[in-house]
């Protein structure tokens, strides 16, 4: 293996980890969102 292909390769890494941290984040924000968004509707009925 070259020493690009080397440098191509651990970047394709960092940038998988990353996407894979984004995921997470992502998933976290949506199940917050969705629960915000039921406690809206809650809070809404009563008005």
């Amino acid at each position: 293996m070259t020493r690009h292909q080397q440098g191509v390769n651990e970047k394709s890494k960092a940038i998988e980890q990353n996407y894979k941290k984004l995921k997470e984040v992502s998933d976290k924000y949506t199940k917050v969102l969705n629960k915000v968004g039921k406690e809206k509707q809650d809070v809404d009925q009563f008005k």
